[in-house]
């Protein structure tokens, strides 16, 4: 029963959300037979784009675009592969007449913007300027309303980026009923903020049990995963820090977000290791540990635009470790380790959801944040109950298949 939940969720991860398309032509979304009551409207496909220039809304008429397809960075755009600079972006949406009010789901843009509709300023992201001086990056994922006085909406949007490797739109904006997207954004709120909480009182639970229970440093590699991925939680995605602190320094929440990604990787590492200990092998467990000591150093030390230059290669480092992991899994399962099927049902799914949010990054899939919580949710709840299982705190049934001891894991020492 628990693999076929286990497995519907990480199903469902796989599952983008539903949003249909309008027929298009370059700068132009044409939406007048477009159904927003039941769906919301990719924004996707032909900008005019004009890249080195700052434009206002009324100077774009006079000035040519080149029609681009977005999203989609800079770095894909440009010969030179930069993501460095400022450009313009504009596009024409012909709606229908709707009796509720539209807004727009703007997610983070690399790294500030300025957009306008119909020629008036309706979401801004730090500043965006011509100079790494007169530029202040910001990522505030947010709702914008929409006040439409005709079927016609020009939006104009300006962006600059001097500080991530990365420039231009990466995500898709949305537009749907203003009250569909917000109600979607607090659920979405509401759950990330729950499995936070809950993340924080398993490590807290745990952190209790690591010294009332001879100081297990599986126990304690578990607790140290909850609190960082419950601190990178706030951090990454759809970045829940800015809703708190809205003006929270963008240079200081990206080393976060990457920081966490890397420890996330050693205590997962740490824990398969101490967690299957005669499958692991110490020489790669200590190659991987120290490969990710030292992104974090150099995160830490580097400049935004610089470290997120290398994430391409930590992605290398990242798969390596899925495939030990999955390896490490694989011949625990194969030397019928008692209770292994239970326990490597968390580490299985950790290894497929962990992917999806790499993939996420890199475009090849929709971000869904109530799915991707749920799903990193029954990853911990699972691990937390082999734990206690583990340690005789709650009773299984002492079955092959259901019960591994600690003895039988790590042998004498522990």
């Amino acid at each position: 029963m628990v693999v076929r939940i286990s497995l519907f969720v990480l199903a469902s991860l796989l599952i983008t959300d539903c949003f249909s398309q309008a027929a298009q032509r370059p700068g132009v979304i044409d939406a007048t037979s477009f159904d927003f009551v039941n769906h919301q409207l990719n924004l996707s496909g032909s900008w005019l784009w004009y890249d080195g220039k700052l434009l206002q809304p009324s100077e774009v008429v006079s000035n040519d675009g080149l029609p681009t397809e977005v999203p989609g960075t800079w770095n894909s755009r440009r010969s030179s592969e930069s993501g460095q600079g400022y450009a313009t972006y504009s596009v024409t949406i012909i709606v229908p007449a709707v009796s509720q009010q539209l807004a727009l789901d703007i997610p983070q843009v690399y790294s500030s913007y300025v957009l306008y509709s119909n020629g008036v300023e309706i979401a801004r992201n730090g500043t965006p300027g011509k100079t790494p001086e007169t530029t202040t990056p910001q990522w505030r994922p947010t709702i914008v309303p929409l006040d439409p006085k005709s079927d016609t909406i020009q939006l104009t949007m300006q962006i600059a980026n001097f500080n991530h490797h990365k420039g231009g739109m990466k995500e898709i904006i949305r537009m749907g009923l203003a009250s569909k997207l917000s109600q979607k954004e607090f659920l979405s709120m509401t759950g990330k903020t729950l499995a936070v909480a809950l993340l924080v009182v398993f490590a807290l639970g745990f952190i209790v049990t690591y010294f009332r229970n001879g100081m297990k440093k599986i126990v304690i590699y578990f607790s140290l995963l909850c609190i960082t991925w419950a601190v990178r939680s706030f951090f990454s995605n759809d970045y829940m820090i800015t809703k708190f602190y809205p003006d929270f320094d963008w240079n200081t929440m990206v080393r976060i977000e990457y920081i966490t990604l890397y420890l996330t990787m050693i205590w997962a590492i740490l824990f398969l290791c101490r967690l299957f200990e005669n499958e692991g092998n110490q020489v790669v467990k200590y190659l991987l540990v120290t490969f990710n000591c030292g992104f974090i150093v150099y995160t830490a030390l580097a400049p935004p635009v610089d470290f997120t230059m290398l994430l391409p290669l930590y992605l290398v480092t990242a798969g390596i470790l899925l495939a030990y992991g999955a390896g490490v899994v694989l011949v625990a399962l194969i030397n019928e380790r008692r209770g292994a099927t239970f326990l490597t049902i968390s580490v299985m799914l950790g290894l497929g959801i962990f992917s999806y949010d790499i993939f996420t990054y890199e475009g090849w899939f929709s971000y869904n944040s109530i799915l991707f919580s749920a799903g990193y949710l029954v990853i911990f709840i699972l691990m937390g109950m082999a734990l206690l299982l583990h340690l005789d705190i709650i009773k299984g049934t002492r079955t092959a298949t259901t019960m591994l001891t600690y003895k039988d894991l790590y042998g004498e020492d522990n």
